[in-house]
């Protein structure tokens, strides 16, 4: 038996493994699988200026093949959107070519990235060569970027550009305030380190150091990060992204071992916007009757005891309810209410007397079927099988297999169901 389930505090140990050590209180979006009550897989992301940005995917390799990873971003996707995500992001540090087909059928942009080098937090700390230059540093006239004023603040702006960065990148990395640093002396700006802790990796995405400045500006820098997050329990290594070679340089010689720096394959990420359709506009994927009813998955559900009532059976009080939460949530906005759907082969789940998840179906004057309205609670994209199930048995007691069928899809994540069951077929854009 197959079961997601949210991941909190209460059972998140049960997915420890999977999630890599991400920390459940630092991701808001976490979801995982149970395969006969052992933890398949799990994931995990952040939802920060709009965009939820993934720490961790993972299926256990006993369970993969088995569409599990599928069906776990397709929830996700859901969850991502409701939440008011705009946009995913997933970051890899190994090679993609066997997740390219994974993610291209969800509609994800992968973009090249750059290299990347990772060196695990203890080894640094325990360098005798750092030790000492912590023992003997000082704040001086290093500060991190949540203790300056607005003037200085105007200064990290100034280093940005000058080294390349814009203001919108400073502002897209939000990141650790706390590690990230900057050198002012005598009122000129000298260098300036930027990072941002995810899970456990602290991402170094910029130092550098003014033409003209002390040559000891970068250890400082350095220094004054490690201080800042030298007791955090929650970090484990520290990364490097696309330093300059002094850096790198540098960074080695504090190591007592320069092989303790390591580079990873180059980096790259998968981007795909939520929600981007124009307003007013849907899309319409057209298949027929029998392209339906000949699938596997429905030769296989339709004897089986289903969940899906017809509107026909609701009662008064779950009519109410459910029109209401259509107007609420819908937004028909082209004046149709639920008399202009057959009564019949239109299908609703009830739990706990509320409706949860519906499929709404209106049969046209010239003899088309349009599957209009499809809407699934968080959590339950089980349930969509169910529902077609349901309806296309009362339908094909009516209509012949060659019957037209259209799916109309409002929502970005009924178009991603559609495409992920039905993958050969293709959609058009209707105003």
């Amino acid at each position: 038996m197959r079961e997601f389930t949210g991941i909190g505090p209460d059972n998140c140990q049960y997915f420890a493994e999977l999630l890599s050590g991400v920390s459940i209180s630092e991701s808001p979006l976490a979801l995982g699988v149970m395969e006969d009550g052992v933890p398949a897989a799990a994931m995990a992301a952040v939802l920060e200026d709009g965009v939820a940005s993934v720490i961790s995917f993972e299926v256990a390799e006993e369970f993969r093949r088995r569409g599990i990873g599928s069906e776990l971003m397709l929830r996700f996707l859901d969850i991502a959107q409701e939440s008011g995500a705009e946009g995913v992001l997933m970051v890899f540090h190994k090679d993609l070519s066997g997740m390219e087909p994974f993610l291209d059928q969800f509609g994800f942009i992968t973009e090249d990235g750059e290299a990347q080098y990772f060196v695990e937090l203890k080894a640094l700390l325990s360098s005798h060569r750092v030790l000492k230059t912590l023992e003997r540093s000082e704040s001086g006239d290093c500060k991190s970027l949540g203790e300056l004023n607005k003037e200085e603040e105007n200064r990290v702006f100034s280093l940005l550009r000058e080294s390349g960065y814009s203001l919108q990148d400073y502002a897209d990395l939000g990141g650790d305030r706390k590690a990230s640093c900057i050198v002012i002396k005598e009122g000129r700006a000298e260098g300036l380190l930027l990072a941002g802790q995810m899970g456990r990796t602290l991402h170094v995405y910029l130092l550098y150091d003014r033409e003209g400045a002390s040559i000891d500006t970068p250890m400082v820098l350095l220094s004054h990060m490690l201080k800042a997050v030298k007791d955090r329990e929650s970090l484990t290594q520290i990364s490097f992204t696309a330093a300059k070679e002094s850096v790198l340089s540098l960074v080695t010689s504090l190591l007592e071992d320069p092989r303790q720096l390591t580079k990873q394959t180059e980096v790259r990420s998968a981007v795909l916007p939520l929600g981007t359709e124009k307003e007013g506009c849907f899309r319409e994927y057209c298949t027929d009757l029998q392209s339906i009813t000949k699938r596997p998955n429905y030769l296989k559900l339709k004897d089986s005891e289903l969940k899906s009532r017809p509107l026909s059976s609701l009662r008064s009080g779950e009519l109410r309810i459910l029109e209401d939460y259509i107007r609420r949530h819908i937004h028909f906005g082209r004046g149709a209410s639920l008399p202009d759907y057959d009564k019949n082969s239109s299908a609703v789940i009830i739990r706990d007397g509320q409706p949860e998840s519906f499929l709404m179906i209106r049969l046209t004057p010239y003899g088309k079927i349009r599957l209009e309205y499809l809407f699934l609670k968080a959590g339950q994209n089980n349930d969509f099988f169910d529902l077609l199930v349901f309806s296309m048995k009362q339908l094909e007691k009516e209509y012949p297999p060659e019957t037209p069928v259209s799916f109309v899809c409002r929502r970005e994540a009924g178009a991603r169901l559609v495409e992920h069951f039905f993958p050969e077929l293709s959609y058009r854009m209707v105003e």
